[in-house]
This record gives C-alpha cells, sequence and structure tokens, in this order.
C-alpha cells in the first residue's frame, strides 16, 4: 500500500514541514528549469522571453496553490534571484529529486499545481505554446528537454 504525503495544517508552512533539502530544491528548481530550456537554442535566448519566464515565476504568487504561492515568495526572498546556469542533465537530475519529494510529501493537488507552474514557466522563457513548430529545430529540441524534465518531475 503506497503512503499518502504527509497534510501541512491548516495555516501550516512548507517551509516548515518540508525537509530542508526538499524544501531549497523546490524554490532552485523553477529559476534552473527556466535557464535550461532558455539555453537549448543555438542562439542566444532573447530577452523577451527570459523576462516572459521571470514574469511566470512571478505569477505564482497569485496560484491557487499554496505551495506555488510559498515558494515564489522564497524566491524572492533569497539573496540571490538571478538562476544560475547549470547544465540541462544537473536540471534533470534535480527535477527527479523534486519528483520524489512531491510524490511523497506534498498533497497531489499541490503538488500537481507545483508541477503545472514549473511547465508554464519554461513555455514561457522559451516563447513556445503547447506543441512545437513542426519547422523550428531549436523550438523541437526545447520542447524535447521540457519533456523530459516533466517527466521527470512526475515523480
Amino acid at each position: 500500500m503506497a503512503s499518502q504525503p504527509a497534510r501541512t495544517r491548516a495555516g501550516g508552512s512548507y517551509a516548515r514541514s518540508l525537509p530542508s533539502h526538499d524544501w531549497e530544491l523546490l524554490i532552485r528548481l523553477p529559476p534552473r528549469v527556466l535557464t535550461a530550456v532558455s539555453v537549448v537554442s543555438p542562439e542566444p535566448p532573447a530577452v523577451t522571453e527570459i523576462l516572459a519566464g521571470v514574469a511566470a515565476i512571478a505569477a505564482g504568487r497569485t496560484d491557487a496553490s499554496a505551495l506555488v504561492r510559498e515558494v515564489v515568495a522564497a524566491i524572492y526572498a533569497g539573496d540571490d534571484v538571478s538562476p544560475e546556469a547549470v547544465p540541462p542533465e544537473v536540471v534533470h537530475g534535480d527535477c527527479v529529486l523534486a519528483g520524489q519529494a512531491l510524490a511523497q510529501r506534498v498533497p497531489t493537488g499541490e503538488a500537481d499545481g507545483y508541477r503545472r507552474w514549473v511547465r508554464r514557466i519554461a513555455l514561457a522563457a522559451c516563447g513556445l505554446g503547447a506543441t512545437p513548430p513542426v519547422d523550428d529545430p531549436a523550438a523541437a529540441a526545447q520542447h524535447r528537454l521540457l519533456d523530459r524534465f516533466e517527466h521527470a518531475l512526475a515523480g
């Protein structure tokens, strides 16, 4: 029988209820995904696309998910809000670990909200819609990377 994630108490905080390494991972992942999918293209990412990704992160302030709202607050409360560039393989590994943490420690609705929010960030940062253009190899590569991240984050 699979165990159910522990629910935070009413008014509880994910920052206090999750192990610190899981909480830090959930905070660091959205900016890393933004950066990773932005740099897949052979051309430098457009400023407008990066700003769209940052705006998608900030839009989480009003998300229905309490987890997303708390992560956004923690991202912007941190000392360094600029995303660090790390290899896509490292980001993929972070997605695997975050997916496991979400599956084991966060209620399903909250975990699903976090996953959707991370996908919106990545799509905004790439200037992509839900499906890649057929004739754009760079966009197709971004979509493949995003699909890998999304599969890993599924837990």
